[in-house]
């Protein structure tokens, strides 16, 4: 699991307390997901792999209006420090007392929150991290992605402007929405690339869909970002952690992408399979070849403009600041 930056985050811990919506920029949309509307915690925090202590650490309460990485790290036997910079670096919380089964109330940007530490050993430098459970859909239309297996969900870190980035390590970390697009659908993200290998899936359909699955991929060593209808469409080199919008659309004839300032490019595929059940977030549907990358927000929505989402991610304060590449 690679390690979230730390972009932006403000003093003490406390995060920017207005936001994109994505769902007012595309009214049509048939989903809206992003990572700092809807968001839910995972129950069960997630130890770092290097952990050697049996603790297990619960998160419950109330989500903050912007969420924020959480983290607890032992700092001595029966003493820990919590973290909301996404970095283990600047504790906002110090010499809180871990006891078997006793609530620890949170604080500052994670108050209405508590974490309850399980029985076991503690082991001095030992962390566990907060883990996203679901995304509301924001569209008004149900279509919410969740995750409850704690071992599948993804991290919550932090990237640019304090805004909550939910990070993809890379294997079968994903959440599932209950939703599969129309034939002429577009897709729009915003989102980071932190290493890329061969057909590293950020989303896509059931299994058994194939070539006409409705995917996006990242693809070899140059970082290429792939629409996967029918045929793959080569989009260009994005580069590694580099903050990106990219837009995707599905069509019946025909599929197209656009990333950064590269033109759209399109090929002629076959028709588009009607399909049922779910789309997956952050890997394949069978929970293979997955994608290590950071997620703010994908939108899938009928084919419309997007210059206003374009001016609105790379704004101040709601957005995420300058340099999301358009």
């Amino acid at each position: 699991m690679k390690s979230p930056g730390g972009f932006g985050l403000l003093a003490g811990g406390e995060a920017p307390a207005t936001s994109i919506d994505f769902a007012a920029l595309f009214p049509t949309a048939y989903q809206v997901l992003q990572s700092d509307r809807g968001l839910s915690y995972g129950a069960v925090m997630r130890a770092d792999p290097g952990n050697t202590s049996g603790v297990s650490f619960a998160l419950t309460g109330a989500t903050p209006a912007v969420p924020v990485p959480i983290w607890i790290k032992i700092t001595s036997f029966g003493r820990a420090s919590i973290y909301y910079d996404g970095l283990g670096i600047t504790p906002t919380m110090t010499n809180v007392v871990v006891s078997d089964s006793v609530p620890i109330v949170l604080a500052d940007a994670g108050s209405g929150m508590a974490i309850t530490p399980g029985v076991g050993s503690q082991v001095t430098g030992n962390i566990w991290r907060a883990t996203c459970s679901g995304l509301n859909d924001q569209s008004g239309n149900g279509r919410h992605a969740i995750q409850l297996t704690p071992s599948k969900q993804p991290l919550v870190a932090v990237g640019r402007n304090g805004k909550p980035e939910i990070l993809f390590g890379g294997g079968s970390e994903n959440l599932r929405a209950n939703f599969l697009p129309p034939a002429g659908t577009m897709g729009y993200l915003v989102y980071r690339i932190i290493s890329g290998g061969s057909f590293n899936y950020i989303v896509d359909s059931n299994p058994g869909a194939g070539s006409n699955g409705y995917s996006i991929f990242i693809n070899g060593g140059a970082h290429s970002v792939f629409g996967y209808s029918g045929a793959y469409l080569p989009g260009g080199d994005i580069g590694l952690n580099a903050y990106n919008r990219t837009v995707i659309r599905w069509n019946a004839a025909a599929s197209s992408i656009k990333l950064g300032s590269n033109p759209i490019t399109s090929g002629d595929v076959g028709p588009l399979v009607p399909l049922v059940g779910m789309r997956t977030l952050g890997c394949r549907s069978d929970e293979s070849s997955g994608a290590n990358i950071g997620l703010f927000a994908i939108v899938h929505c009928p084919p419309q403009p997007y210059a206003a989402a374009d001016a609105a991610i790379n704004a101040a304060p709601s957005g995420y600041g300058p340099g999301i590449a358009v």
